[in-house]
C-alpha cells in the first residue's frame, strides 16, 4: 500500500530494479546472494518508511505544532487569576481581555489573539477558583509591546486587587 501523495510511477520502477537486481544476482551468482539482496532491498525499504525513531517523531510533532499554531511558531502569554469568590476571577480576566482589545486597536498591533478567559483546567484547587486568558502571537516584539503597556493597566485595574493574578510569557504548561 502506498502513502499519500507518492508518486505510483516511481514506486513501479523501484519494484522493477529491485527484481532486476534480485534476478541478475541469482543468475549470476546463485541462489544465496538472491536471496540477500531480495532481503536486504525489503529491510532498506522498511526501515526507510518506518515510522520510529527520533527524527520520525521530531518531524510528526513539528508538523503538529507548526498547523496548531504553537510554540515555537507562535509566542505565548498566559494570564492566571484566582480568587476565593466563584465568578472574580473570571471577571478580572474579562476586565483585562477588553483592556487589552483596546490596547491593540491603539497601539496598531496585528497578529495577537486573545483566547478566553475561561476556567483553567483545575478549576477549584485549594479553596481558591481559577481561570486564565492566552495572549497568542505570530511575531513576538508585537506581543512584548501590548505586555509592556497592559502589565500597567492591569496593576491600576480594581478588580486586580480582588484576585491574585500573574503573567506568564511562554507558559511551559497552561495549568
Amino acid at each position: 500500500m502506498s502513502k499519500p501523495g507518492m508518486n505510483k510511477t516511481v514506486l513501479a520502477i523501484a519494484a522493477l530494479a529491485i527484481v532486476a537486481v534480485a534476478a541478475l544476482a541469482f543468475d549470476q551468482r546463485g541462489w544465496k546472494l538472491g536471496t540477500a539482496a531480495l532481503i536486504g532491498a525489503v529491510a532498506g525499504i522498511s526501515l526507510y518508511h518506518a515510522s520510529f525513531g527520533l527524527t520520525a517523531a521530531w518531524r510528526r510533532m513539528v508538523r503538529e505544532r507548526r498547523g496548531a499554531g504553537l510554540p515555537p511558531f507562535c509566542h505565548l502569554a498566559l494570564l492566571r487569576a484566582e480568587a476565593h469568590k466563584p465568578g472574580q476571577a473570571e471577571g478580572f480576566l474579562d476586565d483585562a481581555c477588553t483592556e487589552a482589545e483596546l490596547l491593540l486597536n491603539e497601539l496598531k498591533l496585528s497578529g495577537i489573539e486573545l483566547l478566553g478567559p475561561v476556567p483553567a483546567p483545575m478549576e477549584r484547587r485549594a479553596g481558591r477558583y481559577r481561570a486564565q486568558l492566552l495572549v497568542q502571537a505570530n511575531a513576538r516584539a508585537p506581543l512584548h509591546r501590548l505586555l509592556n503597556t497592559w502589565m500597567h493597566a492591569l496593576e491600576q485595574m480594581p478588580s486586580g486587587r480582588a484576585v491574585r493574578w500573574s503573567l506568564d510569557v511562554d507558559p511551559i504548561d497552561l495549568f
